[in-house]
């Protein structure tokens, strides 16, 4: 039995196999290999196998980039961590939320920042001016903490 003597490999088929291994390349493995499977439609060329295997591969990486993207987002949204902006000047805030954990960001300039008791401040952010910040004793205080030079940090009977 005599064989069908096919030509060379399709380079788009290679190229799109190799492409859909390489991390976040799958996107242009995907390209190459639908490109490479229409170059090989015709016993033309040879490395369709290839090409199948490039698209397929670049598709699992695809579904899996998505999986991973919405499971931060939901991850982030289910945070029990609240953020408190506070962004005036000059203004007197005083921040109570029980038994949560919070993330203090200031960037306004002069505020007169309360925290009262039973509320964990997870993290302080003061990127204003001459702000006074106010803990009252019972509070966690903060592991981390980034305070502009000019921040007052009190920690006081409440």
């Amino acid at each position: 039995m005599a064989q069908k003597k096919r030509g060379e490999f399709s380079g788009y088929a290679i190229a799109g196999f190799v492409l859909s291994l390489i991390g976040p390349l799958f996107i242009f493995g995907i390209i190459f290999s639908a490109i490479g499977l229409s170059k090989t439609k015709n016993d033309k060329k040879r490395g369709r196998g290839l090409a199948i295997a490039g698209l397929i591969i670049s598709m699992i990486s695809f579904l899996a980039m998505i999986v991973f993207i919405v499971s931060l987002s939901f991850l982030n949204l289910n945070s029990d961590s609240l953020k408190v902006n506070i962004e005036g000047i000059s203004e007197t805030v005083i921040v109570e939320y029980p038994n949560q954990n919070i993330t203090l960001d200031i960037s306004g300039i002069n505020n007169n920042v309360t925290v009262n008791k039973d509320t964990n401040v997870v993290l302080i952010k003061d990127s204003g001016m001459k702000n006074k910040i106010t803990l009252c004793r019972g509070i966690h205080i903060p592991k981390q903490m980034y305070l502009d030079r000019t921040t007052t940090l009190t920690y006081v009977d409440c």
